[in-house]
């Protein structure tokens, strides 16, 4: 009798240790469950599809810089600037330049960010999402590239040398067609 009450004690003793220890559910993040395509349009600020131009390390984290090629949510110009875990990027992994991507993003202090939880991925990945979005296109407004906009400084100086020897030009014309002309 003393042995089989040993054995329930012990079995009692196994048994409680492994229920302190026993996690039915272990998440690292809040959003290890992911949304559906629904659910994610509705929470995110904005949806698009964006090709990945440059990618800057800032900190903890990098700078991505896309031009959109389609926009589904919240984004109306061609070229977004966002920020993203420099580490994790999102579910998917950080951005890689040249690459084509669905972005769910979010709006945060003014600026955008692929966060850690969003359902982005690459354009390849997204054929059920990109079906869910068909229709829902908003059109967008050109803005300049930032690179095409700027004059270099070796072309600024070609510039002026030129208009410079135009105007010296000019005014060597001017002057020598004034000596020629009689004074009255």
């Amino acid at each position: 009798m003393k042995q089989i009450l040993k054995q329930i004690i012990s079995l009692m003793a196994v048994i409680l240790l492994l229920a302190l220890f026993y996690s039915p559910q272990a998440q690292a993040l809040s959003c290890a469950q992911l949304l559906s395509v629904e659910e994610a349009y509705a929470k995110y600020d904005g949806v698009i599809v964006g090709k990945v131009d440059k990618v800057f390390p800032d900190g903890d984290h990098n700078i991505v810089k896309s031009t959109v090629t389609t926009s589904y949510k919240g984004v109306s110009v061609n070229k977004v600037s966002m920020g993203e875990d420099r580490t994790w990027g999102n579910l998917n992994g950080p951005s890689k330049v040249g690459e084509q991507y669905l972005f769910f993003l979010t709006k945060k202090n003014g600026k955008w960010e692929n966060s850690l939880c969003s359902p982005s991925k690459l354009v390849g990945e997204a054929k059920e999402e990109l079906a869910f979005l068909q229709g829902k296109e908003i059109p967008l407004l050109s803005i300049p590239d930032e690179n095409g906009s700027k004059i270099s400084p070796a072309s600024i100086w070609i510039i002026s040398a030129i208009t410079a020897l135009g105007l010296g030009i000019l005014a060597y014309a001017y002057l020598r067609a004034r000596r020629k002309t009689p004074s009255r």
